[in-house]
């Protein structure tokens, strides 16, 4: 399974908070959101992430290929399913539906995929 993870925006709203700092890795309960997002999709058999960038594009792209390569579950001490991530940087903000059409080769299989708002935290059911 597939999924992208619309992560580019600016987060005007969320200032000061995002002036130095895109709004997907704003920590929540000490880990940066997109962890979170990542996790789950791991958890949930997401195999590939496609993660679109824009605001700080290079401090996400530093997350993913060091701090979230090396993710060690700190509770269990193990390593945990994380889907592979595939980046796709926009120069200028496509909007949800810009990002997937330019993105529509990676789904032309015809299986289900995600949709997901990177900065968007939901509770998945059965989830402590």
């Amino acid at each position: 399974m597939k999924a992208f993870l619309l992560s580019a925006g600016l987060g005007t709203r969320l200032r000061p908070l995002t002036n130095e700092t895109p709004k997907c890795l704003l920590p929540i309960g000490g880990k940066p959101l997109l962890e979170i997002w990542l996790e789950l999709l791991g958890l949930y058999g997401v195999s590939e992430a496609l993660v679109n960038t824009h605001w700080y594009a290079d401090k996400v792209e530093r997350f993913l290929s060091a701090d979230y390569a090396d993710y060690t579950d700190q509770i269990n001490n193990e390593k945990r399913p994380k889907p592979n991530i595939k980046l796709f940087y926009e120069e200028e903000l496509l909007g949800s539906g810009g990002t997937l059409l330019a993105n529509r080769e990676w789904v032309a299989d015809g299986q289900p995929f995600f949709i997901l708002y990177g900065d968007n935290l939901t509770k998945a059911v059965g989830q402590k």
